[in-house]
């Protein structure tokens, strides 16, 4: 009886233990979207800042150019203006003129502004790039770890499947009415352990609540009573020796 037990309290521990290894194998998905995101947001960053650097020097380019416009016309203005005879003329073109030159100064004054906010938006972009370089690089490591933790997990998983067959099949062969009442158990609590030991003689040792009536099976060849709070299949056997024994089993084969 007790090795039927030792048995029953392995496989339930195998049970637990895939069942954990499935819910850390269930959040590498998400964990691997959300490195993507992050890894996606830093590119754009990137790209953003390289477009709007891209469209300051092409803004940049663009009043280069006005300004040289603006400075040929005013040569050539005055080169018209020591030919001008007529008062009139004269007048006009040398308002244009002086219009332009205002122009020109002020263009000259943000041109030169505009340049200093380039080089120094380079200079920044430089730095930005770097530490958005070294996140990426970081994530994408994250992301391998990840992908190499689900390989693992696919890994014990499969044997700890290996080892729930070979237990289920030794219990089924020697105590096929103990594993059905474990599997309904364990299908009607949905949650784990189903196997608990009577605590302090009078509590269930999974709900913790008290016991009623007489704490004795029924069917001396199956020694579980079930909780009438939870549920769960509570051994009245020695629970410290069993209890030992079984925390043994299969100790060391998965991390």
């Amino acid at each position: 009886m007790d090795e039927a037990i030792r048995f029953l309290l392995a496989l339930q521990d195998y049970d637990m233990r895939l069942r954990e290894l499935m819910q850390n194998r269930s959040h590498i998905p998400q964990n691997i979207a959300a490195l993507d995101e992050d890894i996606e947001a830093s590119n754009r960053k990137i790209i953003q800042e390289k477009n709007a650097i891209q469209n300051a020097k092409l803004e940049t380019q663009k009043l280069e150019k006005d300004f040289k416009s603006s400075e040929e016309m005013i040569a050539a203005g005055k080169y018209k203006l020591a030919f001008t005879k007529n008062s009139r003329e004269y007048e006009i073109l040398a308002k244009t003129i002086a219009d332009e030159e205002r122009k020109v100064a002020q263009w000259e004054e943000l041109l030169l502004e505009r340049m200093l906010e380039n080089d120094s938006r380079q200079s920044e972009f430089s730095h930005l790039q770097e530490a958005a370089n070294g996140e990426i690089q970081r994530l994408q490591n994250e992301k391998e770890r990840q992908r190499q933790l689900s390989t693992h997990l696919e890994e014990n998983i499969a044997e700890l499947n290996r080892k729930i067959a070979a237990m289920r099949g030794i219990i089924q062969e020697n105590h096929g009415r103990w594993l059905r009442h474990y599997d309904e158990t364990k299908r009607a609590i949905r949650k784990m352990p189903c196997i608990v030991f009577v605590k302090n003689n009078q509590y269930c040792g999974g709900c913790n609540l008290k016991l009623s009536g007489n704490i004795s099976a029924p069917d001396p060849a199956f020694p579980f009573i079930i909780c009438e709070s939870c549920a769960r299949l509570i051994s009245i056997a020695p629970a410290l020796e069993v209890a030992a024994e079984a925390s043994g089993e299969g100790e060391g084969d998965i991390n």
